[in-house]
């Protein structure tokens, strides 16, 4: 593979992660479309000839679908596709195609197209005769995963985290079998006729068999992980509990707290500064009568000159420092 090649292959992993290599040489891929019910929209086919990136990709539908950018089940509405040069970038083409048909769907019409099978179905169709799209070989591949969900390129594998990989990695499905290229036609007329013979082929296959051992490992590994859990039960219970204690030990805090807002309040209404400012402009005015009241005793020889001069001398010094508390207080508030 030259160096065009691969690199426009690899724009097309990066830019379309669900695409799914369907050929050992990477010249044929498969993207499957799906809205955001995920339901099925369509499937697309991308073909690379033997002189790509020199000629175009053909990319084509799996079935037969109305759309501007279709011509029978073929794509070439796309403007790089009409004027294609090896400048173009694969990755970017498919992309906006799948963009483009998410956005607008295209329609179903008479029929789906059709594709030649490999082996002969298990069906009463003929040797040769059409099978699903999604059939292999007589052997029903698994479906490609979902257009925008990130898979590893074939022949890597890698630690699965939710982030890059929402599901289980699958075994490649090839598109062909050796052990079937190497039948006869007498041997395919015979597993066409001997479904439970087909049924053991199947079952014995590499495949397959990688099929069970990851079911029977997922098995295992939750149960370990539903194991783990179960272990730790007490552990989450003791913390639910310390937790509960905590909760309710915050709640007792937040009432003893609002109580003394309360309280706070109460105060502040009781010596907000305008109330403060009232109170002592009238016990400065008392002061200031009692100073009076006294004087008037002198005068009318009431009380002797001695304690004349101590009870009015108190009642002033009073008078004036609480009219310089209220005069700083007014102060204050402007």
């Amino acid at each position: 593979m030259n160096y065009a090649k691969s690199r426009q292959i690899a724009s097309l992993r990066q830019m379309v992660p669900s695409a799914v290599c369907l050929q050992p040489d990477e010249s044929r891929w498969q993207v499957q479309l799906v809205n955001q019910q995920f339901h099925t929209i369509c499937t697309l086919q991308v073909l690379l000839p033997d002189q790509f990136p020199s000629v175009a990709p053909r990319i084509s539908v799996t079935e037969r679908l109305e759309h501007p950018w279709l011509n029978a089940d073929h794509v070439t509405g796309h403007p790089a596709l009409r004027s294609w040069n090896p400048h173009c970038h694969l990755g970017t083409v498919v992309s906006e195609i799948v963009k483009e048909f998410t956005r607008n769907p295209p329609r179903h019409t008479a029929g789906p197209a059709t594709a030649a099978a490999a082996i002969p179905s298990r069906t009463t169709q003929p040797v040769g005769a059409a099978s699903s799209d999604r059939s292999v070989g007589g052997v029903q591949q698994p479906p490609p995963p979902l257009y925008g969900q990130s898979v590893s390129p074939p022949g890597t594998s890698g630690p699965s985290t939710p982030s890059n990989r929402p599901r289980t990695p699958l075994p490649p499905c090839p598109a062909e079998f050796e052990r079937v290229k190497q039948m006869s036609l007498a041997e395919l007329e015979f597993y066409k006729d001997n479904p439970n013979c087909l049924d053991d082929l199947i079952t014995e296959s590499e495949q397959l068999q990688q099929y069970a051992a990851m079911t029977s490992d997922l098995i295992k590994a939750n149960a370990e992980v539903l194991e783990k859990n179960l272990a730790r039960q007490q552990e989450v219970e003791e913390a639910q509990k310390a937790v509960t204690e905590k909760w309710t030990a915050l709640q007792a805090r937040k009432a003893e707290v609002e109580g003394l807002l309360k309280e706070q309040d109460a105060l502040m209404q009781r010596f907000n500064a305008p109330q403060m400012v009232s109170a002592l402009a009238e016990e400065a005015r008392a002061d200031f009568t009692a100073a009076e009241e006294v004087k008037r005793e002198l005068f009318s020889a009431s009380i002797d000159l001695h304690t004349f001069k101590r009870a009015y001398l108190q009642h002033r010094k009073d008078f004036h420092r609480k009219m310089a508390k209220k005069e700083k207080l007014e102060r204050q508030q402007q």
